[in-house]
């Protein structure tokens, strides 16, 4: 029969996680407006085609397009992915925000599982997770958990955001009068 309950509760990680994802996704953006420094690098390359290239009229949309290819590369890659930008490229380590970085990264794996393996967990998940389980358990209690754990995390990273990108942002604002 079929756990309707349990489908539920897996398609409300999966939201949350999204959720998660799209906010640090949106604050990479956020910091790139305010400062394009961190994506300096001269290890990457963009290559446009001659179309491309004619159709991009300024600098900014070539600064949009890099943005993008970034952005999109780090949502393939997962939480890892990000979580190393967020460390080598704007020096924050979500391992020091609150919660953990781990409850996260697992919240992350349980999304991945419950999306490409229906849930059925593999041997690499349950050796990291140190689980026998066979499928994700996902029930009321983990939900209300992840709810308070995303909230913390987000709250605790645009905190830290705040002061080392957009808290300068407003002191000049401040200081040139505008607001």
């Amino acid at each position: 029969m079929i756990n309707v309950k349990r489908y539920l509760f897996e398609l409300v990680l999966v939201r949350l996680v999204a959720c998660l994802e799209s906010f640090l996704i949106e604050s990479i953006r956020g910091v790139f407006a305010v400062d394009k420094g961190p994506f300096k690098t001269r290890s990457k390359k963009h290559e446009f085609s001659q179309s491309q290239r004619l159709e991009l009229k300024s600098v900014g949309d070539i600064e949009s397009v890099i943005l993008e290819k970034e952005c999109r590369r780090l949502s393939n890659g997962g939480y890892p992915e990000i979580r190393a930008f967020f460390e080598k490229r704007l020096s924050i380590s979500l391992e020091g925000l609150s919660p953990r970085a781990e409850h996260m990264e697992r919240y992350f794996d349980t999304r991945h599982i419950i999306i490409h393996r229906l849930g059925e967990t593999d041997s690499q998940y349950r050796q990291k997770y140190s689980t026998s389980e066979k499928h994700t358990n996902v029930d009321q209690a983990l939900i209300e958990t992840a709810l308070t754990d995303a909230k913390k995390f987000g709250l605790s990273l645009h905190r830290m955001l705040g002061i080392k990108y957009f808290g300068k942002t407003k002191a000049k604002r401040r200081a040139s009068g505008k607001r």
